[in-house]
């Protein structure tokens, strides 16, 4: 399973998701290429704190769905509605420029790995997470956007 926390992976994953133009096509979802592209980023700042957001954590979501989403090894389902902190349509940040963005995308992604510490974030569902997890967590999450455009 591919992790942030591995260079090639990262390279590969990083890669692909800058391979979207603002007019590939979804194959499922409502979101935009150039807002997953935002949403990507409200999502990567939210883990680092640097974008506020509802604490949802509960039981489950630190347990079960923390570990499905990390080690099983089957694509993420589609269409799982967002928090509104990190949608496009509702809080989050709107699509400006589109090369801007997407490289506000790729510095963010980098600051993620770099500061990945467990004790100084948190994910709004799962919790606090190993940078191990978080790693996982992370590449994950840029292929499960990057399949819904193709890519």
């Amino acid at each position: 399973m591919g992790s942030l926390l591995n260079p090639d992976d990262r390279r590969t994953i990083l890669a692909r998701i800058a391979s979207v133009t603002p007019d590939s096509p979804r194959r499922w979802g409502r979101m935009s290429a150039h807002g997953m592209i935002c949403h990507l980023t409200d999502a990567f700042a939210a883990c680092m704190g640097d974008r506020p957001v509802t604490d949802r954590t509960n039981l489950v979501g630190r347990t079960f769905m923390r570990l499905v989403a990390n080690t099983l090894p089957v694509p993420w389902p589609k269409g799982i509605p967002t928090m509104p902190e990190c949608d496009q349509e509702a809080d989050g940040t709107p699509p400006a420029e589109f090369k801007a963005d997407l490289n506000e995308l790729l510095g963010t992604t980098q600051a993620f790995v770099d500061r990945l510490d467990p004790a100084a974030m948190t994910h709004p569902v799962f919790g606090r997470m190993s940078a191990g997890e978080r790693g996982r967590w992370g590449y994950r999450h840029l292929d499960h956007h990057a399949r819904q455009f193709g890519l």
